[in-house]
């Protein structure tokens, strides 16, 4: 399953963007050289941009969004249907128009035709705000607090577009947020705005020069503006903001015996949790928050092991010219190879802190790229709609050529694009070759691998390409993107070579390869093959027993194998010889040890002693855990 973004929420978002569905369209062939490309997207761009003009003139002069977004909807068929995918600008303009149009037609509750007018005086905003916008947002709030902001500082909006539009699909609904038995509250729109773009320079990253999908991990902050003002001046330009986790002291006191927190009692801010302290959730909280303030995009993470959720923290950190996530500040021992998730402030959504890594790799990108890649995914959900569809229907006429017009020598109408599957992921590499940072386009690929429809030649080379594109520097995402994929290859021998493949490519990430043959694991056991299951839950036993909770499923599915087998008088020595593997815990704290793969499978071991009538090594083996851990 994606996290975030289940396959239910996909086919919401296929049928919200499929409108009336076209006929099957076909397939442009033979790669154009660089040159060739240049002089056939010319053409195509010229002609969209020229029909968005007229639509958008008529839609300012009459206010009718019924007949503009019928207009837009065959122009984006149009450009979908002939337009090779090599024509980024062609895609990204129709696909321009089409989200415009829709999203001001939703939003009824400001002056469309006024926003119309000033979105179009500032290009650069509107492209922002409208490829910002996602299924989850509510699209008339958005334009209006993009509106209030144009009617206090229209001025300023176009000079900081991606600002205001990352305000405007983070703040369209309440962002409060529960920290334990605290609540946190962002400023207002227009506060927030004002105190980013009036301390530009002292912001760690800048704003002017950070992509939206960034800056919503910015604005989505917890904390009055006196608040992010003290951050400011006490930690600007800070480098490694995760390492503030640690500065503030841990409250054992509340943990252990469930007093009332000191910061509690103060008030809950900024400075008072730094002067009193508090537990892991206030920690995070103050690392994250202080982030946001200087301008760092930074994460509250949480994962859960055992019977206590741990809270860490993430942030953009940076490396050279460019960025990396860093969610290893605050995640203590017993959570290294748990896999972390945390809200996406746009969508409200619990996400893989992986999808938020891949984000790194916008820093620095071309905006008409990004937004390219935004437009070609919606045309590949549009074009896997129109495949989906019964019944036929009339092709859209080609798009007219400027510099055919007049002309007797006008070239034969172009073969229209087919809706097959090869189509749709032509046009989907073609998209994120645009902007390999587009989360959407690769959780679109996990779809159409999770439907079912993709052939086993298209996965194997699917999935080199996650390997290829996004392996080595972002492992952890290529593993979640390529787990639903590769599940869905039915030959066993097949799907068990491709996570072989995997396994090589990733066996130095040992919480990685351990998941990996843990996948393996219960591929095998739900075939009945319990011999090669066996061998799989093995292999993390003896090499990954310290590479996170992995070990713990291994040993339980090895102990129901053994039962299954009638071999029960060997689960005692699987406990012992696992856990005598296992690293006892270092971390300072008890309340974490209790956490670590060496307690909990030492108080598993414990229970099957004492279902095994061994007092003598019960007492033995709760003795050392006691020693370590206290009673």
């Amino acid at each position: 399953m994606m996290n975030g973004l289940t396959s239910g929420r996909w086919l919401a978002l296929i049928c919200v963007l499929a409108l009336a569905a076209t006929d099957a369209l076909a397939q442009p062939r033979r790669s154009a050289s660089p040159r060739e490309a240049q002089q056939a997207v010319a053409p195509h761009a010229e002609a969209v941009r020229e029909r968005v003009g007229v639509i958008l003139d008529a839609l300012e002069e009459t206010g009718d969004f019924r007949a503009a977004r019928q207009a837009v909807d065959r122009l984006f068929d149009q450009v979908l249907a002939y337009a090779p995918a090599t024509d980024a600008d062609a895609f990204r303009e129709a696909g321009f128009a089409r989200r415009l149009v829709t999203q001001l037609d939703e939003a009824d509750t400001i002056d469309r035709r006024a926003v119309l007018g000033y979105l179009r005086a500032n290009p650069r905003l509107a492209h922002a705000i409208t490829f910002a916008i996602k299924p989850d947002n509510q699209v008339p709030q958005v334009y209006q607090v993009l509106d209030t902001l144009r009617e206090r500082r229209g001025e300023h909006l176009e000079t900081y577009a991606e600002l205001a539009a990352a305000i405007s699909v983070v703040h369209d609904r309440d962002l409060t947020v529960r920290i334990n038995e605290n609540t946190v509250y962002p400023p207002e729109p227009l506060e927030l705005f004002d105190y980013y773009a009036g301390h530009e320079r002292q912001m760690f990253f800048g704003i002017r020069n950070v992509p939206v999908e960034l800056l919503i991990y910015i604005v989505d902050i917890g904390a009055s503006v006196e608040e992010m003002q003290w951050a400011l001046r006490e930690h600007a330009g800070h480098r490694q903001v995760g390492r503030l986790f640690f500065t503030i002291e841990y409250d054992h006191e509340h943990f252990r015996r469930g007093v009332p927190k000191r910061v509690t009692e103060e008030g809950f801010n900024l400075p008072n949790i730094r002067a009193f302290g508090g537990v892991c959730a206030d920690q995070a909280h103050y690392a994250v928050t202080v982030g946001k303030a200087i301008g760092v995009p930074a994460v509250y993470t949480r994962g859960n092991s055992s019977q206590v959720s741990h809270a860490w923290v993430g942030f953009l950190q940076q490396q050279g010219q460019a960025g990396r996530w860093d969610f290893n500040h605050g995640r203590y021992a017993a959570y290294q190879g748990v896999r972390g998730v945390t809200r996406d402030p746009q969508t409200r959504q619990w996400v893989d802190d992986s999808y938020v890594s891949l984000l790194a790799e916008l820093i620095g990108t071309n905006e008409a790229r990004r937004y390219a890649a935004v437009a070609m995914t919606d045309a590949v959900i549009r074009l896997h709609a129109i495949a989906r569809a019964e019944g036929r229907h009339d092709l859209p006429d080609p798009l007219v050529m400027p510099e055919a017009d007049g002309d007797d020598d006008a070239p034969a109408a172009p073969t229209p694009r087919s809706a097959d599957m090869p189509s749709q992921l032509a046009l989907l590499e073609a998209g994120l070759r645009q902007s390999h940072g587009h989360l959407p386009g690769w959780l679109m690929l996990a779809y159409l691998a999770e439907s079912g429809e993709m052939t086993l030649a298209q996965k194997r080379e699917w999935a080199e390409v996650v390997m290829r594109l996004c392996g080595q520097d972002y492992p952890d995402f290529a593993v979640v993107v390529l787990r639903p994929m590769v599940r869905t290859i039915e030959d066993l021998d097949d799907q068990n070579a491709v996570w072989e493949r995997m396994f090589q490519m990733f066996r130095r990430r040992h919480d990685l390869a351990a998941e990996i043959r843990m996948e393996q694991g219960q591929m095998w056991e739900t075939a009945g093959d319990f011999v090669k299951a066996g061998r799989c839950y093995e292999d993390v036993i003896q090499r990954y027993a310290n590479a996170g909770p992995f070990v713990l499923d291994a040993v339980e599915r090895t102990e129901a194998m053994l039962h299954e087998a009638g071999l029960e008088d060997r689960v005692l020595r699987l406990y012992d010889e696992t856990w005598a593997m296992i690293d006892r815990p270092r971390d300072i704290y008890l309340e974490f040890q209790r956490q670590s793969n060496w307690y909990r499978l030492g108080m598993m071991y414990v229970e099957k002693l004492q279902q095994a009538g061994e007092v003598r090594e019960t007492d033995r083996v709760l003795a050392t855990i006691q020693q370590q851990v206290g009673s």
